[in-house]
């Protein structure tokens, strides 16, 4: 864990559903997510279990691109304390996904 729980966007706390749906850090990955499930119809935001049943692979394209280390690096410099960090990577795993269910 973080002992600031202040995610380096300044503008909530550094949480799944904040990094998914708010922080500004991470806008350019989220709008491709975004555009691929409004694509298929549905609406952002979308719900937890869309993300991991219908939009699995998106999903995981969006946690892949996140550039861990330079958003930690990040984390260090707003720290007062460097020897503790949630790793967010951990969100993110290196199994393979199975196909996306793109049906309506």
């Amino acid at each position: 864990m973080i002992d600031n729980p202040t995610c380096t966007c300044n503008e909530g706390h550094q949480t799944p559903d904040h990094l998914i749906h708010e922080c500004k850090l991470l806008l350019a990955q989220r709008s491709s997510l975004i555009k691929h499930i409004m694509i298929r119809g549905e609406v952002w935001p979308s719900t937890h279990d869309k993300l991991i049943t219908t939009y699995l692979n998106a999903f995981a394209k969006f946690i892949k691109v996140i550039d861990f280390q330079k958003l930690q690096e990040t984390i260090r410099e707003h720290s007062d304390n460097s020897d503790t960090y949630t790793n967010l990577k951990d969100i993110s795993s290196e199994q393979q996904f199975p196909k996306e269910n793109q049906s309506m």
